[in-house]
């Protein structure tokens, strides 16, 4: 049997992360992680697909974005950890799960990231002719150094970037609002619904859900996508100051962020324009601009386009060597992936993730077809979900055993008031998955998903039960298990082993 030395959950070779995140950026890097090229470029692909509905199917994420967020406000005011979701997942949902959840986080970003560097280099060569592997080439680059050369500086760069998204959208928002009633553009007077309704030939029904009902349900994964970047706010504990009040502060605060920044616009693009003439050409927002006749302004949608992209790819890459070195530093990652540079930096980890990165940008160029594009998105919708799904069953199961070790739910910080939320947010994930699958084209896409879920999880289970693990983890100073900070009030009443 080979054993190692116990280590500290954030702490690796006696080095610390570095807390160089300011509570106020936490929210921010938070959006920059959701808003990029998936919501310019995607969404016009989306809205084709599904019509008019995608309003619906927009307002079904946001309530499971709401979901989310409130089962994770509770574990993080209630149980504080620096060691992001997956901490969770290996308290309550065991080892094997937590390991093949984070690695499909990982999976999720690895995907992600080189889509939205293909996206920097697409978009540059439209404003600059040039070489779109280069451009994506040089994109990637500058994430890694970003990356690399701290914490701090990654948070000043991705908060600036992200508050430029945000204001644009809000411009956005201003902007088309003022067409449909007038004020602005080439229209007189309030604009009406005439864009996608009105066929007297046709039910409303039928105008609103041109390709029928289920359309929703079966593109649910690829709007998902689109919000993905949320549980992003969990895995910068372990860098942000005063993470007890910042943390989830930026938990409620993104609830209403997402819904003002994405829904609201996505009602004024159905508004505006016809789902018939969206697609992935341009920024969905840059051509509704453009039809009314506000040329100048829609070019700088399109330029924003690249920000987002950069911006959404810098924060991926972020995550993802985090839960990559968290997996580590609880074991269910090899050492090495915990060694840290001189600026406090997961080195390591950062490198590990960038490399088939790198591979996925080369491929991406042999492959220069928007079918890639999509399949990358693809997989990236699936494995995310699978991330949302472990951080709500933990809630859940963090639940469970607060009430049976004879707490009452009302003393909970942040606690879940309406537990059915997030229980309907985790059906609807799965209900998404499943209509997603009676699209034959999507089943390799499934299996290739769910191969980045089970092969780490049964590669956790053959080395436990071959001995090839490091045993006896701790907690950061200060950390408690459930156990030890939720004393069973009546021991008969909970299994402290199980939970069950």
């Amino acid at each position: 049997m080979l054993e190692e030395k116990a280590i500290e959950t954030v702490k690796a070779d006696n080095q610390v992360l570095k807390k160089g995140i300011k509570g106020w950026q936490v929210g921010f890097i938070a959006m920059g992680g959701i808003i990029g090229s998936g919501y310019f470029l995607g969404t016009g692909y989306a809205y084709s697909e599904m019509g008019p509905g995608i309003i619906l199917g927009y307002a079904l994420v946001g309530f499971i974005v709401f979901g989310l967020m409130i089962a994770y406000a509770e574990l993080l005011m209630n149980l504080p950890r620096t060691g992001s979701f997956v901490a969770y997942s290996k308290e309550f949902l065991g080892e094997p799960v937590a390991t093949g959840i984070g690695w499909s986080f990982w999976a999720n970003w690895a995907a992600y990231v080189p889509a939205e560097c293909l996206a920097v280099g697409i978009m540059l060569n439209v404003f600059i002719p040039g070489n779109i592997f280069l451009y994506s080439v040089g994109a990637l680059t500058l994430l890694t150094i970003i990356n690399l050369i701290g914490v701090d500086i990654f948070a000043r760069i991705e908060s600036s970037l992200a508050m430029t998204k945000v204001f644009a959208i809000i411009v956005f928002i201003i902007l088309a609002a003022g067409i449909a009633f007038g004020l602005w553009g080439n229209t007189e007077g309030f604009i009406g619904f005439s864009q996608n309704f009105g066929n007297a030939e046709k039910t409303f029904t039928e105008q609103l859900f041109p390709y029928g009902p289920a359309i929703v349900m079966i593109l649910l994964v690829q709007i998902l996508v689109n919000f993905q970047g949320t549980e992003i706010i969990g895995i910068t504990a372990a860098e942000t100051d005063n993470p007890e009040k910042a943390i989830p502060k930026a938990c409620r605060a993104v609830v209403f962020r997402v819904a003002f920044l994405f829904i609201v616009p996505i009602g004024l693009l159905v508004l505006l324009m016809p789902y018939t003439e969206a697609g992935l050409d341009d920024s969905i927002f840059s051509v509704v601009l453009k039809s009314y006749g506000l040329e100048p302004v829609a070019w700088i949608f399109s330029a924003i386009v690249i920000i987002a992209a950069f911006s959404c790819a810098n924060t991926g890459l972020y995550a993802t060597s985090r839960v990559v070195y968290s997996l580590a530093i609880d074991g269910l990652a090899p050492k090495f992936l915990t060694k840290l540079n001189k600026r406090q930096a997961p080195q390591n980890a950062i490198i590990f993730t960038v490399i088939p990165m790198w591979a996925i940008v080369i491929l991406g160029y042999l492959l220069p077809d928007s079918a890639f594009y999509a399949m990358l998105l693809s997989i990236a919708g699936f494995t995310g979900t699978v991330c949302w799904l472990g951080i709500m069953m933990s809630q859940y199961r963090f639940r469970r055993k607060y009430i049976k070790a004879g707490y009452d739910v009302k003393d909970l910080k942040a606690g879940v008031k309406h537990m059915w939320i997030p229980v309907i947010s985790m059906i609807a994930q799965v209900v998404g998955l499943s209509f997603l699958l009676a699209d034959s084209s999507q089943w390799a896409i499934f299996f290739l998903s769910l191969a980045c879920f089970v092969v780490p999880a049964g590669i956790r289970m053959v080395a436990k039960k071959i001995g090839y693990v490091r045993e006896d983890i701790k907690l950061t100073g200060g950390e408690l298990t459930f156990e030890e900070k939720y004393p069973a009030k009546n021991p008969r009443m909970l299994n402290s082993n199980t939970g069950k």
